[in-house]
């Protein structure tokens, strides 16, 4: 027997009914990172100077670094190259990708090398004349990186069409206070987590969310912990399976299968309440988990590949007390 699920336009034949109303919800302004592409020309080891205002920057060894894991995947430019040189600070800037985010955490950011700048709010590309008053080992570079891209008429225009496909870059402002909720884009499970923007390690003037992440923004700390509770739940996956493609390798491309499935917060619901309430309290005993040095290992990116690390952190999380109780209020919310 073979059951017709609906949701808004899109129609999945399955095995099973998923029960709940027809239609897409809208729980946040979900929308999908830059292409902060291609890795190994942009992304770098970067070190202190002395001179605070500098910094030292060389390529990512895709064997021997301890962030070999940005690289080791690259398809192109394989051969790209900068030796260590010093550039100025403020051309280095924090970039997340899925690789950072596993369920309820997100690791130290990544670090690229740009020829941007925020000009009213809005990200733009630096001009030639700007990129020659950084000195002639930042034109150098940069010209590099042009060169690499486009032989012939590589230039910093190249590199800002590739960063800013469909506005995705120019178009990316983030608030100064308030939460980032993050979902990984690919994947067979959906991974969340959120981001205080209050936290002093967030500069979000020199933050970029990378095209492997969806990313919306909400003012109150209960709204974040509501959307990532429900999105690292099972019963998500559940929901959203059967509209997944499917591989060789099972289900895949995630995208933003979660938001049309999951009814915005509501604090005066008293399922939405339960489902901040019992996450709240998985949340604190995973975070005295995380204490465990073997357990707090796993949130290295450079440790292992990406899935593994977040089917084994998930199976600690699915041990923890609080995980039935939290789990059923997901399952209760989206009406399973």
């Amino acid at each position: 027997t073979f059951y017709k699920n609906t949701q808004g336009n899109r129609t999945a034949w399955g095995e099973r009914l998923i029960t709940g109303e027809e239609g897409f919800y809208n729980p946040g302004s979900f929308r999908q990172g830059a292409d902060i592409m291609p890795r190994n020309l942009l992304f770098y080891e970067v070190s202190p100077c002395e001179n605070r205002n500098n910094v030292s920057i060389k390529s990512i060894n895709p064997i021997t670094s301890n962030i070999a894991y940005i690289v080791r995947d690259a398809k192109k430019f394989k051969e790209f190259h900068l030796s260590s040189r010093i550039v100025k600070r403020d051309l280095i800037y924090d970039v997340i990708t899925s690789n950072l985010l596993t369920p309820y955490c997100i690791s130290p950011f990544q670090q690229v090398f740009l020829p941007i700048k925020k000009e009213g709010g809005k990200w733009t590309k630096l001009s030639n004349r700007e990129i020659i008053s950084k000195g002639a080992i930042v034109q150098n570079a940069f010209e590099a990186i042009f060169k690499t891209i486009d032989p012939i008429n590589g230039n910093v225009d190249s590199l800002f069409s590739l960063l800013d496909v469909r506005g995705k870059l120019s178009q990316q402002v983030l608030p100064s206070t308030g939460f980032i909720v993050m979902t990984g884009a690919g994947g067979k499970n959906v991974c969340a987590a959120y981001l205080n923007l209050d936290d002093e390690n967030v500069v979000t003037d020199r933050l970029i969310i990378d095209q492997t992440i969806y990313w919306t923004h909400v003012d109150t700390e209960e709204e974040a912990i509501y959307l990532t509770g429900l999105f690292n739940s099972e019963a998500i996956n559940g929901i959203i399976q059967e509209f997944q493609p499917r591989g060789a390798f099972g289900e895949r491309h995630i995208h933003t299968l979660p938001f049309g499935v999951t009814p915005p917060y509501d604090s005066s619901q008293i399922a939405h309440q339960d489902v901040v309430e019992k996450t709240w309290s998985l949340v604190s005993e995973y975070h005295e988990l995380l204490l465990n040095s073997d357990v707090k290992e796993l949130l290295n990116p450079n440790t292992s590949a990406l899935t593994k690390r977040r089917r084994t952190l998930a199976s600690y999380i699915k041990r923890l007390p609080s995980y039935q109780e939290y789990e059923e209020a997901c399952r209760a919310l989206y009406g399973l």
